[in-house]
């Protein structure tokens, strides 16, 4: 009984001392035996604990504690600290222990520091493995970065390895870290360069989050010429990161204000054309001259001659529109317009003879009428961009292949072109292009093939950009119709095909509303002319029996 009494009270006493000196120390070393049997009590009271390093080097036996001289890193749960005092205290031995907790409490830090911070230190104790069925150690990954996080923050230049830096490390370090360095990156599938140094572990601790944050850093008791450079490059790094946020803010606000300027000018763009269009609209500006003039008409044959011929290199199959005497200006639309010819023959330098394609029998084609066509000039080779449906003859089908035989027989040029499936060729408007003429432009809204759509967005896409072109070229946009009323083109017969939708509008059959009105619906109204009809005002009147003198016979009148 004295025995046991006396226990306790020893028991009691090393606790007390142990919190003496934990006042005074920042770790309060533990003198203990059998480190096994102490690590397995404690996991059988629930708390965790790991050998943080050299776990071959824990004495096994009583023989092995005899010729120990190394101390022992412990890292335990805070939470468990009373109870491993209390289990430590019953236990005194030689073995020196530094006992570290994952919470920082008195006694167990680092110059009264926490020797891993709290996050590293619970890492530590989730992520371990069983050694020898003895007690636990980091698994390899832990054990690689807990190992190199004392290296770089706790032993700094007194581990040996190469700072990486302009400073010196210590020539004769007390263990070979680098060995053990090598052999945990293997066990853990770590790439590790050789040799390596100080700051390529930091490097690599920053990768898998294990770097001593800096507000610990720059607090870090051990204040050394390598602490202080680290912290310098850590300074420098956080000021560039800042500077990368700020660049990437002012970045951010730059292109919003881009885009900004951008969809005003958008806008501005788009209010001038509104306006420029408009204003083409009221004053239907043109600088084009006429091409020549009507020197001899002879209706009776239907021929005319021209003041052009083969000195003005003229050639045949060139179609004019015939102005009025009293024109406003040529190319500014179709109202003084009076007919077509077609250049059929040339006869001398600046003659040629041409039949009439089309005229107005209220205003027919006289002598001195200016002729006009935009592709051809005097000596000069016209150029032109197409874009959209080129429909000739207004049966909804393309006559791309006409157009260009008709720009080609003229000697004209087309120097960029949207075809019909959204392709574009040429190398873009320039200002020697005469013209961008546009055609019909397909609506994707109204197409429920996604093909067909895709191919319609494609058209539209590329004439946004043509058009833009012309735009900063200073090159007149004009409309299909206007350009072949300009040039005198007169559709050819159509052939009806059995199937087509299209509308067959004839010259003839229902009523127009006025004078030389756009053909409008040409079906017939249903009605049937009087001459045809059983009309009581036209039924056949009866006989009445009465000759015309014309063949009587008689004295006077007869044969």
């Amino acid at each position: 009984m004295p025995l046991r009494i006396f226990a306790q009270l020893r028991k009691q006493l090393a606790i007390q001392a142990w919190r003496r000196k934990a006042r005074k120390k920042s770790t309060a070393r533990l003198m203990i035996t059998d480190v096994p049997g102490f690590l397995q009590k404690l996991e059988q009271r629930g708390i965790r604990s790991v050998v943080l390093r050299w776990p071959d080097e824990v004495p096994q036996s009583a023989s092995a504690e005899k010729v120990c001289t190394e101390d022992v890193d412990l890292l335990i749960d805070g939470n468990g600290l009373d109870c491993a005092i209390e289990i430590a205290a019953g236990q005194p031995g030689k073995i020196k222990c530094d006992l570290y907790t994952s919470t920082g409490h008195r006694g167990t830090t680092y110059r009264k520091m926490p020797y891993y911070p709290p996050v590293l230190a619970d890492r530590i104790l989730s992520h371990r493995e069983c050694y020898n069925s003895s007690f636990h150690i980091p698994d390899p990954l832990t054990h690689f970065c807990s190992l190199a996080f004392h290296l770089v923050y706790h032993k700094g230049l007194e581990s040996g390895i190469p700072s990486g830096c302009h400073l010196e490390t210590s020539p004769a370090p007390k263990r070979d870290y680098g060995k053990l360095l090598e052999g945990l990156a293997c066990a853990a599938g770590i790439p590790l360069e050789a040799p390596t140094s100080l700051f390529q572990l930091h490097q690599l601790l920053k990768k898998h989050d294990w770097e001593m944050p800096p507000d610990l850093l720059v607090r870090w008791p051990k204040q050394t010429d390598w602490h202080r450079w680290l912290l310098k490059q850590q300074n420098a790094r956080d000021e560039l990161e800042q500077v990368k946020v700020e660049f990437a803010a002012a970045d951010e606000a730059h292109e919003k204000e881009a885009q900004k300027l951008q969809q005003d000018k958008k806008f501005l763009v788009d209010a001038n054309d509104r306006l420029r269009e408009k204003l083409d609209e009221a004053t239907n500006v043109s600088f084009e001259q006429p091409d020549g003039v009507i020197r001899t008409v002879d209706n009776t044959t239907g021929l005319v001659w021209i003041n052009r011929g083969s000195a003005d290199s003229l050639s045949k199959r060139i179609t004019f529109s015939v102005y009025t005497k009293g024109h406003h200006g040529v190319a500014r639309g179709g109202e003084d317009i009076k007919g077509a010819i077609e250049v059929t023959r040339i006869i001398g330098a600046h003659l040629a003879e041409a039949r009439i394609l089309s005229d107005d029998i209220f205003a027919p084609i006289t002598p001195g009428d200016p002729i006009y066509t935009p592709l051809w000039s005097p000596g000069r080779k016209q150029i032109f961009s197409f874009a959209g449906l080129m429909d000739l003859d207004q049966d909804k089908v393309s006559d791309r292949k006409l157009l260009r035989e008709l720009v080609a027989a003229a000697g004209a040029e087309i120097d960029n072109e949207i075809d019909d499936e959204g392709n574009r060729t040429g190398d873009g408007i320039t200002i020697n292009t005469k013209f961008l003429v546009i055609g019909e432009m397909p609506d994707p809204s109204e197409e429920v093939n996604l093909d067909e759509k895709a191919r319609m967005s494609k058209i539209l896409e590329e004439f946004k950009r043509l058009r833009e072109e012309a735009r900063r070229q200073g090159v007149r946009v004009v409309n299909l119709n206007d350009f072949l009323s300009f040039i005198g083109y007169k559709p050819q017969r159509r052939t009806w095909v059995p199937g087509m939708k299209i509308p067959w509008n004839l010259s003839a059959g229902a009523h127009s509303a006025s004078l030389k009105s756009k053909v409008g619906d040409r079906s017939s109204s249903g009605q049937v002319s009087g001459a045809y009809t059983r009309s009581k005002r036209l039924l056949q009147q009866k006989s009445s029996g009465q000759t015309s003198r014309l063949f009587r016979g008689g004295a006077k009148g007869g044969y």
